[in-house]
């Protein structure tokens, strides 16, 4: 039997799906590692704690260990299953045929000779979505990195508890006792068992790694959470982590008849959290966002005005083909768009001097709303005819700390 392990901390929006998903490969038997949310995470793993569809164990950080590690031998010394999936709240194990399920997973765990599994990962990038729409996470990022990408190199452990001595020294790899080996999901030896393979194998199983989301849910949760698996403040994740890892090279779908049973699935744990008095609150996002998906141009903010109700802001935009761009607007927070209230675009010779187009309509002027309250990062985004972005905006000014500033908010 096949149960799995977890530390979640911040991961609200996601549990529930991660959850209903795995359930819907028949997997009944969850350890959960509660790394102490300030987000609602906590309060509901408290829930389904209480409804016995997890098993959860508080796990405070412990001065001078990796969050990961430590909640990892938490979970191994814990649970009571033979064989134990460690993975995070962003990695689903995904079987090659999803009508056959884990079938090919269950005969390897069979052979008593085998102690551990090793599952790549499949690194899915954010299917260009600068703002989600509000749709599973499994259905609506669907494009992943080549199969060859060495970030696919990275694997996570399925291990045999009474052949596993202990976490190792990151969350991907696990030391096993002495003679005790890791083999692929098609019984072929793994000779690393650091985490890292010589050749991606996802003959059977991998793991589906959403490991940044769209760039709103990256910003607005991993990058503020950190990272889990070590202590090292300069490995935050930040903007170069979300651009390195947003590798959107192949779609890749799953099967919809899936994708349905998984939100009927999800529903149900809604139902029966409704039943011990929990209401679940769904995250909602109020409009998306998407970039194309062919190369972003280039573009400046050059000159920003403060008024008392409205900003204005003038520069120029080209799209990656040095074309003009036909709108502009305002992200705030990483989550809420701000339209245009007045946008004129002129030209800007100084644009074809340089080389950049022929400067024909690719300088604007445009005057937005003033925000009400106080802002953390404004993102300016010029839009092409399909209302995709095709540039990002920059600026030599902090703008979202000046429009705080002149309104004294």
């Amino acid at each position: 039997m096949l149960a799995i392990c977890a530390i979640f901390k911040n991961e609200y929006p996601f549990i529930l799906e991660w959850l209903a998903y795995h359930r819907c490969l028949g997997i009944k038997n969850y350890y959960i590692a509660d790394n102490i949310s300030n987000d609602g995470s906590s309060e509901l793993l408290i829930a389904l704690g209480n409804l016995g569809i997890i098993n959860r164990f508080s796990y405070p950080s412990e001065t001078g260990i990796a969050p990961q590690i430590g909640a990892y031998n938490l979970l191994l010394s814990s649970a009571e299953t033979e064989w134990l999936a460690f993975i995070d709240a962003d990695e689903f194990i995904t079987p090659t045929n999803y009508e056959e399920g884990l079938k090919q997973l269950n005969t390897v765990m069979a052979d008593d000779n085998i102690s551990a599994l090793a599952l790549n990962w499949a690194v899915y990038g954010s299917s260009c979505a600068i703002i989600p729409e509000n749709t599973l996470v499994i259905e609506r990022l669907n494009r992943r990195a080549n199969k060859e990408h060495p970030v696919n190199l990275h694997f996570k452990s399925i291990i045999r508890k009474r052949d596993t001595l202990s976490a190792g020294k990151t969350p991907h790899g696990f030391t096993l006792l002495e003679h005790k080996h890791y083999v692929k999901t098609t019984g072929c030896r793994e000779n690393d068992s650091n985490g890292l393979s010589k050749q991606v194998d996802w003959d059977g199983a991998r793991i589906n790694h959403y490991v940044i989301k769209s760039k709103a849910e990256f910003i607005t949760k991993k990058a503020a959470r950190g990272r889990a698996t070590t202590l090292a403040a300069e490995l935050s994740r930040t903007l170069n982590f979300f651009r390195s890892h947003d590798l959107n090279q192949i779609e890749d779908n799953i099967p919809r008849w899936f994708i349905n049973k998984v939100g009927n699935e999800k529903q149900s744990i809604i139902r029966e959290l409704k039943c011990i008095d929990y209401n679940y609150c769904e995250p909602v996002y109020f409009l998306p966002l998407y970039r194309t998906a062919c190369g972003m141009g280039k573009g400046h903010i050059d000159i920003l005005n403060i008024t008392d109700d409205t900003f204005e802001i003038q520069g120029w935009a080209i799209d990656r083909n040095k074309e003009p761009i036909d709108n502009i607007i305002a992200v705030v927070d990483s989550i809420n768009i701000v339209r245009c209230e007045i946008i004129k675009f002129r030209d800007r010779m100084d644009l074809a001097r340089a080389e950049l187009g022929n400067g024909l309509g690719s300088g604007f002027n445009t005057i937005l709303p003033r925000p009400k309250d106080v802002i953390k990062t404004i993102d300016f985004y010029g839009l092409d005819s399909n209302g995709l972005a095709v540039v990002e905006l920059k600026s030599n000014v902090d703008i979202a700390c000046a429009i705080n500033e002149f309104y004294n908010i």
